[in-house]
């Protein structure tokens, strides 16, 4: 019988885990994990690496209490070592069909300043898509109540640029939308503006945005794409473009050796995934070849 993408997807992530290091801001991706759970029929766990045996016990109970289970639960893990990316990729590996899910900005060991040395450490070393909670995602402003509910917009977006790892950024992005039942669009930044007269570069944009949509002809989905102009570079136009087009997940893809990579604009993963009001499901890449989007950082 065949199965299909949405479907092959939720089988795929039985198991959801989450880095917690402490801090209350790394305690944020527990809530976009935990709907995403909910989605798949999947489990969620955490783990906690310690730098020290003292802290061991500490770690286990934070990270427990924001589970709402008891520390012994065999969904909490804590243990003690000096290479926690080491740690979350051997324990998504030992989960086996596993999605990590992880914050990027706190103060603890785990996340760091924007899009920190130990996020980047995981991606390099997870040949998998995983998401990534920015410091601006699913968080609620200052004057607001209520924390807003993680993917409960349903649309996904997939910021692509010129390179061979666009194509992976939107089969990965149809795939969830097919799973979270969401509308797609295609997104790319244009860094500088294209003239509105219309010329060759302005048709290169339209013509790959085409061709990407072109890649889904044969699925079910609601598929559009976009050319956002934003002179202040790519990761602005991202978040131009959400603020006018509110979405659920945002989907980018990555180059291979660096991690968090180069991308649209000349911007890296990195700044856009900082500026990103909803989490980011990361896409390793396939190498380094920059194309006509791409301008020197």
């Amino acid at each position: 019988m065949r199965v299909l993408p949405g479907e092959a997807l939720k089988r795929r992530y039985e198991h959801i885990l989450v880095p917690l290091d402490g801090s209350e801001v790394a305690n944020v991706a527990l809530r976009t994990a935990n709907v995403l759970a909910a989605d798949f029929g999947a489990t969620v766990h955490t783990l906690s690496v310690a730098s020290t045996a003292s802290d061991l016990d500490r770690l286990r109970d934070t990270a427990a209490n924001a589970l709402g289970v008891h520390q012994a639960d065999e969904r909490v893990r804590a243990i003690e070592g000096d290479d926690p990316a080491r740690a979350i990729n051997d324990r998504a590996d030992e989960l086996g069909s596993c999605l990590v899910c992880m914050t990027t900005h706190g103060h603890g060991r785990v996340v760091g300043s924007f899009v920190g040395s130990v996020t980047r450490s995981v991606i390099r070393g997870h040949p998998r898509p995983l998401v990534v909670v920015g410091r601006l995602a699913d968080r609620k402003d200052y004057f607001e109540q209520t924390w807003p509910e993680p993917l409960a917009t349903r649309h996904i977006v997939a910021c692509v640029d010129d390179t061979v790892a666009a194509d992976a950024a939107v089969m990965v992005a149809a795939e969830w939308a097919d799973a979270l039942a969401m509308s797609l669009t295609i997104l790319t930044v244009s860094v500088p503006p294209i003239s509105l007269s219309g010329d060759e570069r302005s048709d290169d944009l339209y013509s790959s945005l085409q061709r990407l949509r072109d890649l889904l002809v044969d699925r079910s989905l609601d598929v559009r794409t976009h050319v956002q102009s934003d002179p202040l570079g790519a990761a602005a136009g991202v978040s131009t473009y959400l603020a006018a087009n509110p979405a659920g997940l945002l989907v980018l893809s990555t180059h291979a050796r660096s991690g968090l990579s180069r991308l649209v604009g000349g911007a890296t993963a990195t700044s856009i995934v900082a500026a990103s009001r909803v989490a980011t499901v990361v896409v390793p890449g396939l190498g380094d070849a920059a194309g006509p989007f791409s301008s020197p950082t």
